[in-house]
């Protein structure tokens, strides 16, 4: 034997994806159905909404089917088909009554997954079930009232979530707007139009101002100005994918590149400046205030005011100077005493009288 061949990682993943897109397009063939097959109602929280795309499908296959979702069912004629003989012997329009509830009650058995249909397998007619399923999927009066209301004030307050894209939030106002007109809240085309319209990111408010400006806000249903609103956005998103061209101005305008080039060398260069801690630069917080101090309520001894000492007074015996006197002895002193020297009248004595201050 030979050796199997390998299977790559790359054939792998294509078998990978191919049975997740089968397994998709059967998912989608379920719910919403096809020419031969009904969609199917997989929980009864969908009932709303699976409820009108079942209508379509019954009137899609005979206008007649859907009167056996309306008039009740004559369980006579169940007795008189019993038997062969019986149902031979039947008229001719109630042999077309059994046959169009055979075959309705047939289409709406096969549209309930397995745990509905057994919830409802007391009802052994297509109006019973029908009425039963309808009860259940969209309550009674007063669940229905308040379903309406709830619906009625979501649509008042309908308004964009936080990182949501524009795809998804259409997508989720026309989920409102069916699941409204399922509970009978009306709405206007310009009342949806200016709930949308208000409800945008405040990066839409140039245009829509723009729109109401010119009248068109006024004059659009909500499938068109959706519309508008996502040519705009793919238009600003291919803008912003731009890739910026080479520009040759020497073909149009000689000399601008240069000129150019020249004005831009003239002008001052930006200097940024980096602060380390920028935290507290970008977010300046307030002093802490301080804690409290006994000591700055007890006064602080003042030491004793410096006195600079007294200049003396000017004396101006301090600049005459004073000669000494010569020892005398006794003997000599006696001599002078007696005999004093003669004085030269021309002649000013060396022995001044000493200076004393009168005051």
């Amino acid at each position: 034997m030979f050796p199997q061949p390998a299977i790559s990682a790359s054939q792998w993943a294509l078998v990978s994806n191919q049975n997740q897109s089968i397994q998709n397009l059967l998912l989608s063939e379920s719910e919403t159905g096809s020419n031969n097959r009904p969609p199917k109602l997989e929980h009864m929280n969908d009932f709303p909404s699976w409820k009108g795309r079942f209508h379509t499908y019954v009137q899609g296959q005979s206008t007649e089917l859907w009167t056996c979702f309306i008039n009740a069912f004559n369980p006579n004629l169940e007795v008189a088909a019993s038997t062969s003989a019986g149902y031979a012997n039947m008229l001719k329009d109630d042999k077309k009554a059994y046959d169009l509830e055979k075959k309705t009650f047939s289409i709406l058995t096969q549209v309930l997954n397995k745990e509905i249909y057994h919830q409802f397998s007391y009802c052994k007619d297509t109006k019973t079930l029908w009425d039963a399923l309808v009860a259940r999927g969209e309550g009674n009066a007063a669940t229905r009232k308040s379903r309406h209301d709830l619906l009625k004030k979501e649509f008042e307050s309908f308004q964009f979530l936080e990182n949501e894209t524009l795809n998804d939030m259409t997508t989720r106002f026309y989920h409102l707007i069916s699941e409204m007109f399922a509970y009978g809240v009306l709405a206007t085309q310009q009342e949806m139009v200016a709930r949308f319209a208000d409800a945008l990111p405040p990066k839409w408010s140039s245009f829509i101002e723009l729109l109401k400006h010119t009248g068109t806000l006024d004059t659009v249903n909500i499938y068109e100005f959706i519309q508008k609103l996502e040519h705009k956005n793919d238009e600003e998103i291919r803008k912003a994918k731009r890739v910026p061209a080479p520009q040759n101005t020497e073909m149009y305008l000689p000399g601008y590149d240069s000129l150019a080039r020249s004005s831009a060398a003239q002008q001052p260069k930006l200097q940024t400046a980096f602060v380390s801690n920028t935290s507290s630069f970008l977010f300046p917080q307030s002093a802490p205030t301080p804690a409290f101090d006994p000591r700055a309520y007890i006064p602080t001894p003042q030491p004793p005011p410096q006195v600079n000492p007294a200049q003396p007074q000017f004396d101006p015996r301090a600049y005459i100077p004073i000669p000494s006197q010569p020892q005398v002895q006794p003997q000599q002193q006696a001599h002078y005493t007696n005999n004093p020297p003669p004085q030269n009248p021309n002649t000013v004595s060396r022995h001044f009288k000493p200076f004393t201050s009168q005051h």
